[in-house]
């Protein structure tokens, strides 16, 4: 491998752990649209790699659809109206949550993302 080209891979493992951690602050915060649109740019920017199945993607991808359905619906007015979009949204968090494990599991199986490991102090244990 060329500097050139371990240049690229690092600069795509970069954008894509800066995408990965744009997810995870938009589910941490719990801001649907931001989350979703968030998991959608993480999608593009690895659904035509080579390494990624594309069954797999397709599938996500008609999740990811079904969920954008889901969240254009107009304010409600009624408690009954309330209730039914608190019941959406809690499902489309859960759909949200999914999605992103299929997502970081086939990039994990393309290994487009490296495993991380802890490194152990030197003398973690002790002598007697």
């Amino acid at each position: 491998m060329s500097e050139k080209d371990w240049n690229i891979n690092k600069g795509f493992g970069d954008l894509l752990t800066g995408l990965i951690d744009d997810v995870n602050k938009a589910a941490r915060e719990g801001d649907i649209l931001l989350w979703f649109n968030s998991l959608r740019i993480l999608y593009r920017n690895v659904a035509g790699h080579k390494k990624i199945k594309a069954k797999e993607m397709k599938e996500i991808d008609i999740e990811l659809k079904e969920i954008r359905d889901k969240l254009n619906n107009p304010p409600a007015i009624t408690n009954k109206g309330k209730a039914y979009q608190n019941h959406i949204q809690s499902d489309v968090k859960n759909s949200l949550d999914d999605i992103n494990i299929k997502l970081i599991t086939e990039m994990h199986k393309a290994g487009l993302i490296l495993p991380i490991y802890k490194n152990t102090p030197e003398f973690a244990a002790m002598e007697i």
